[in-house]
């Protein structure tokens, strides 16, 4: 919001606490020189400006990850907690054996999760993975709902990793998917920014009875390899810089078929909002009906997307 009255900060009065910075000295106007009713900000149209700072690099909150499917069961539920953090995300990946069923659904606190990417490895494995912005905080359960194939339910391994710090209007590049059939090491490389992480998980059409190990900078987060199950997964995250090399170096010891899945989370950047110079979009631009004159120059957040500038006009 830019009604604050006083002060070198313009404070968010959502849950996001995406405060935001005044920048060569735009002046606060007084309730009766603005709309509404209330203070509000006058760029001088040079170089005043508000910068919403990132506080840090995108950070990883916490992990969680299960395979415990109830026999016959099409359901499977664990607990997962999101700190109290700014500007969340939570990723959940899910690796399916395909010869029995699919995953249908995945929620987080009963909200359901976009998908992001579904991927068969073969026709044996299927990974996905879905994601939320700015999930509850708090403690739930992550649901994952699958349909009963010709066989019988799916089997499911799921895991997830929640993060803040990220940039919720775009927080997800594009999946980066790696098909091998080899003896390990298997590697995938993928472009990312410093400040940036990497989400990673790793398929494979074998169990494995040994433990799944990432190199060096990646982070292993779950690693279900055992069992009579018939298939493995891991996940990692890794600190973003580059063009990263994500290696997974070990738990198998001869040639099967594995697929990676890598997804850069993206940081939430400075944006800067500059009323003398900014090139805006015309779908932020609102219709007043009357002319606002120089002295009345607002600028309101509305809703978690964006926001609205009024400025000396003909009212069109």
């Amino acid at each position: 919001r830019f009604a604050d009255g006083t002060g070198t900060a313009a404070d968010d009065a959502s849950q996001y606490l995406n405060d935001g910075i005044l920048t060569n000295s735009p002046a606060w106007q007084s309730p009766d020189m603005c709309l509404f009713g209330q203070p509000c900000l006058k760029f001088d149209g040079t170089n005043d400006h508000v910068v919403r700072p990132y506080a840090s690099s995108v950070t990883v909150d916490r992990n969680s990850s299960s395979n415990n499917m109830p026999a016959g069961g099409t359901s499977l539920s664990w607990s997962h907690t999101i700190g109290n953090n700014p500007n969340r995300i939570l990723i959940v990946s899910t690796t399916v054996e395909a010869t029995t069923g699919t995953v249908e659904s995945v929620t987080y606190a009963g909200q359901q999760l976009t998908p992001l990417i579904s991927q068969p490895l073969l026709s044996f494995v299927r990974s996905n993975i879905y994601y939320m912005v700015n999930p509850p905080v708090g403690t739930a359960n992550i649901v994952v709902t699958s349909d009963s194939g010709a066989s019988g339910p799916p089997q499911v391994i799921g895991g997830a990793i929640s993060y803040y710090n990220v940039n919720t209007v775009n927080p997800l590049g594009s999946p980066v998917v790696t098909s091998f059939n080899q003896n390990p090491p298997i590697k995938s490389t993928v472009a990312s920014a410093s400040g940036e992480q990497v989400f990673s998980v790793l398929a494979i059409d074998a169990a494995e009875s040994a433990s799944l190990l990432i190199n060096s900078p990646g982070v292993k987060k779950w690693d279900i390899s055992s069992g009579p199950i018939g298939m493995a997964a891991a996940g990692a995250t890794t600190a973003g810089g580059g063009a990263n090399a994500i290696s997974w170096i070990q738990g198998f010891t001869s040639a099967m078929d594995e697929m990676m899945i890598d997804v850069v989370v993206r940081q939430n950047k400075d944006t800067e909002m500059d009323v003398g110079t900014a090139s805006m979009s015309a779908s932020l631009w609102y219709k007043h009906g009357t002319a606002i004159s120089t002295q009345q120059t607002l600028i309101a957040r509305y809703n978690a997307g964006g926001y609205k500038v009024y400025m000396k006009s003909t009212g069109v």
